[in-house]
């Protein structure tokens, strides 16, 4: 996770107290319940005002593949991360392993995403899960970016929205 993400991950924490008692608790199920549902507030922040989950959803994946954590999330749906508020805070994105399934736009036009970590348990990657908007991708300043994806995806790079011109290093695993 770099800086930002770091720093963006210790304000929520901070923000919603509840999330630290599920993690150190080990609720990850009331979590994942959590993040995955706009209206489940009440459980996952202690609070019934509206919390942006698709956001916390992508930080605390990160977190638990570079923990180790085992998270039941097999697949993330289509259009996940699809909104300007999560695409300005997203730099990095570890899916965890055991996600089989990455879904159609999920992380559309998150143009701060540079670092993308896709296990070898993902089996189908939706279309334009990565891609960005028009108007992004003629910008000269945008960030390059590092992508490690499983090898069978060598081919589908730009179905996936990972567009040769705007990767700087792709790993095979």
């Amino acid at each position: 996770m770099n800086v930002e993400s770091k720093e963006r991950l210790k304000a929520i924490m901070e923000k919603y107290p509840k999330l630290r008692e599920l993690i150190r608790t080990g609720d990850f199920d009331t979590l994942w319940d959590g993040l995955f549902d706009v209206n489940y507030n009440d459980k996952l922040t202690g609070s019934t005002a509206l919390v942006w989950n698709p956001m916390y959803a992508c930080f605390f994946m990160t977190a638990f593949a570079e923990t180790g954590i085992n998270c039941k999330l097999k697949e993330i749906p289509d259009y996940l991360a699809a909104n300007p508020v999560t695409a300005k805070y997203l730099f990095d994105l570890r899916i965890p392993d055991g996600v089989e399934k990455i879904g159609d736009c999920a992380f559309w036009d998150c143009y701060n995403l540079t670092d993308i970590y896709i296990p070898d348990s993902v089996k189908v990657i939706g279309d334009d899960a990565f891609a960005l908007s028009s108007n992004r991708v003629s910008t000269d300043n945008r960030p390059k970016r590092n992508i490690t994806i499983p090898a069978r995806f060598k081919y589908d790079l730009v179905t996936i929205g990972l567009w040769p011109g705007y990767i700087d290093t792709v790993t095979f695993i």
